[in-house]
């Protein structure tokens, strides 16, 4: 049986002020703001307090915002299930000219966070972006500020939540081919049965 001190020696000091910083940012970063939050939301004057639900409820401005969320999250089960089975069938299992830079254009919303790509779509479709300023040249009259509302939200949402379709589609209709392939292959080794 170990003794306490041979537990403590066989701990590598470098791996435990790694853990410890980890665990300080998370409490002081995470924890720490979320239960203020929720402490400074909840109690009132030292009293537990459910108000802030009926501020929420009884606002006008509040319920349009709950509302449009909930009609741009089921436009978004839409448009992101059909680009995203249509992006992972054309860079895929289609064979057309250009996929593999197809796809290259698609997987990079793998990396690039939220504020990044919304500022990307802006320096593109942006009043004063490349697409914008190319339509402009061609259409003199048009808005330059045409790229907002909702129409602009769902085109970048619908774009940037498709990488899940490239990371999870495009394997699993792999699979399923795969399978299907060996099925065949079973099927046709079989000796008809007369």
């Amino acid at each position: 049986m170990e003794t306490i001190k041979e537990k403590f020696h066989n701990i590598k000091l470098g791996s435990f002020a790694v853990k410890l910083v980890i665990a300080w940012f998370l409490i002081a970063f995470v924890i720490y703001p979320n239960a203020n939050l929720l402490v400074s939301i909840f109690f009132k004057n030292g009293q537990f307090s459910t108000d802030a639900f009926g501020k929420i409820l009884t606002s006008e401005r509040a319920m349009k915002a709950l509302m449009n969320s909930f009609v741009l999250a089921f436009t978004l089960v839409i448009t992101v299930n059909i680009v995203g089975t249509l992006i992972v069938l054309f860079t895929e299992y289609f064979e057309i000219k250009g996929a593999k830079i197809l796809r290259l254009g698609y997987m990079s919303t793998l990396i690039y966070g939220g504020v990044v790509l919304v500022s990307g779509y802006k320096f593109i479709y942006g009043p004063t972006g490349i697409v914008t300023n190319l339509l402009t040249g061609l259409f003199p009259t048009m808005n330059a500020n045409w790229f907002t509302g909702y129409f602009a939200v769902v085109f970048v949402m619908t774009f940037s939540v498709t990488s899940n379709h490239m990371i999870f589609l495009r394997n699993a209709i792999g699979v399923w081919i795969t399978i299907q392939l060996r099925r065949l292959k079973t099927w046709v080794r079989q000796e008809p049965v007369f």
